[in-house]
């Protein structure tokens, strides 16, 4: 089965986000795209804009899971 994870990397100001295609049958994970936004409610609109925007490219949104640290406070809005 093929998964698609979405890590970000949470910061004061900007989120690192990072998609990845993870196979399971083969155990293999490939990166697929990267973006970077601010970390506030304009920036999670952009991310948003950015995930439908990969889903367009064959990245199925029902497969996506979006995955964050909690780092001190900062993720709370997000």
């Amino acid at each position: 089965m093929e998964y698609h994870f979405i890590g970000i990397d949470v910061s004061k100001e900007k989120l690192d986000a990072t998609l990845i295609r993870y196979e399971s049958e083969s155990d293999s994970e490939q990166q697929l795209a990267y973006t970077t936004v601010e970390n506030n409610p304009k920036g999670f609109r952009s991310l948003v804009s950015w995930s439908k925007k990969n889903a367009g490219r064959g990245v199925k949104t029902d497969t996506m899971l979006f995955c964050c640290e909690t780092t001190g406070g900062y993720d709370r809005a997000l």
